[in-house]
């Protein structure tokens, strides 16, 4: 009787040990082919697949025709200031449809890849911050004068205000009595009369005609 009792006591402990391991092999089929995979993709990273290559594409060219990029983002600011120094001396009168016109070839460079806001503001009584040289009937801006600009004019515009990447369009309005034009270094006058600077845009000198100041109106 002593026997049976222990024989079936250490069946008892067989079956025991065999449903132990089972249940040690479920758990770790469970936490090595379901709960890894679970854990791996509810703490992934999710990384969004970017067009860099064509937003690479996306550059401004300088007048020796050097690649400039411009900062790498989704979404645009592009900011239009004009900037009016002498507001009492002549009107400026500018047309909102050429104004598209001529934004349109840019727009739809980066419109594929990119959204953009585009905003505007005016910047009166406002002077460049350097002294350009005088030549004959006009004043000079030397090419190495143009980078200390920029700093002057951000200082006083809204790009600072958005998150976003800002492409800096900027229209200065000279004096009529003080016609300016841009040199390069080997003294030649530049026929543009604009430069562009690498991540941060351009400006573009306007020089208001005779009769435009004479009638104190420029359109």
């Amino acid at each position: 009787l002593t026997n049976k009792i222990t024989n079936a006591a250490n069946a008892g402990d067989e079956k025991e040990s065999g449903y132990r391991v089972y249940s040690i092999l479920s758990y770790f089929f469970i936490l090595v082919i379901v709960g890894l995979p679970v854990w791996w993709y509810t703490t992934r990273v999710y990384r969004a697949n970017l067009p860099i290559s064509e937003m690479y594409e996306v550059e401004l060219k300088n007048k020796s025709n050097k690649a400039f990029g411009i900062p790498l983002s989704l979404d645009y600011d592009i900011l239009i200031t004009f900037v009016h120094p002498d507001p009492s001396g002549i009107e400026i009168e500018l047309n909102g449809e050429d104004i598209d016109k001529n934004m349109q070839p840019f727009l739809k460079a980066i419109s594929p890849i990119a959204d953009f806001v585009v905003k505007s503001q005016w910047l009166y009584l406002t002077d460049l911050g350097i002294n350009p040289r005088k030549m004959s009937d006009h004043f000079a801006l030397q090419e190495s004068q143009l980078p200390h600009i920029i700093s002057p004019l951000e200082t006083k515009m809204w790009s600072h205000l958005s998150q976003r990447p800002t492409i800096n369009l900027v229209l200065y309005f000279s004096y009529c009595s003080t016609p300016l034009y841009i040199y390069s270094d080997r003294n030649i006058k530049i026929p543009t009369n604009a430069f562009l600077s690498p991540r941060w845009g351009g400006i573009y000198i306007v020089n208001p005609d005779k009769s435009s100041c004479e009638t104190k109106q420029f359109k």
